[in-house]
């Protein structure tokens, strides 16, 4: 709320709105139990010129049960239809936090010639004490406001994994269970294998490369794409509270 008591208004347009996952319920091949999970979700977007493409999110994630959750990955994850759906590619800029959907070409059915990209970049990922006096984080909260958080011994996570898997087989496709659900949020395919970069380590972060250059590590073939960007793991006890803010390009 604002001084004045009533709803504080990040941008030129707010939404905000407030779910849970309190009960029992499925989701594609498998039965989840509830986390007791609350998410205070907030969407805000700007009229400037320079951000008239641009919506912000943050989620706000509150564990609201009586039990700690252990070994925990938060996610944002997305499926950008670039116009066609079957002709997209996918990749990530490490340096930046930014993760994005392109066109294989530059014609696609619906945009036609030169059709636009989509990035998710990440602002603010979860927080995690490390004890040490040289770790310090610092944001707004809430965002757009003037109230600033300082916090010695912290540090953001940042995005330590990005992954994406296809509708369709070949490997690596969507998972199944809980298991191969959570084997992604790892960094890894849904039967556990790990992703492995062109000069033979082992990663969690794919197709790295430069797809305006030509260069580096890119997202082979085309297809429908969905991706994520995970942190994790960490540790969140009753009533603990994290936040993810992206911004949609």
């Amino acid at each position: 709320l604002n001084s004045n008591g009533r709803p504080f208004f990040l941008g030129t347009q707010t939404m905000f709105y407030s779910y849970t996952d309190a009960y029992p319920h499925s989701s594609g091949q498998t039965s989840l139990m509830s986390l007791k999970a609350q998410i205070l979700q907030t969407n805000w977007c700007y009229t400037n010129t320079d951000l008239a493409d641009v919506q912000f999110i943050e989620f706000r994630i509150i564990n609201r049960s009586s039990t700690p959750w252990v070994n925990t990955y938060l996610a944002f994850w997305t499926d950008d239809d670039l116009g066609i759906s079957t002709d997209d590619k996918i990749g990530c800029d490490t340096i930046r936090n930014l993760a994005y959907t392109y066109n294989a070409t530059n014609n696609d059915g619906i945009y036609g010639t030169a059709p636009p990209a989509v990035g998710t970049k990440l602002l603010r990922s979860p927080v995690i004490y490390t004890g040490n006096n040289n770790d310090t984080v610092k944001y707004y909260n809430p965002p757009g406001s003037q109230n600033l958080i300082t916090k010695a011994g912290y540090k953001f996570i940042g995005m330590n994994v990005f992954n994406y898997y296809n509708n369709v087989s070949p490997q690596p496709s969507d998972p199944v269970s809980n298991t191969e659900t959570y084997r992604v949020l790892e960094g890894k395919w849904r039967l556990g294998d790990s992703w492995v970069a062109p000069n033979g380590n082992t990663t969690r972060k794919c197709f790295t490369g430069d797809p305006v250059t030509g260069t580096g590590w890119l997202n082979p073939g085309e297809n429908d794409r969905r991706f994520l960007q995970s942190f994790g793991p960490f540790n969140m006890n009753p009533n603990d509270t994290q936040s993810i803010i992206v911004a949609q390009v």
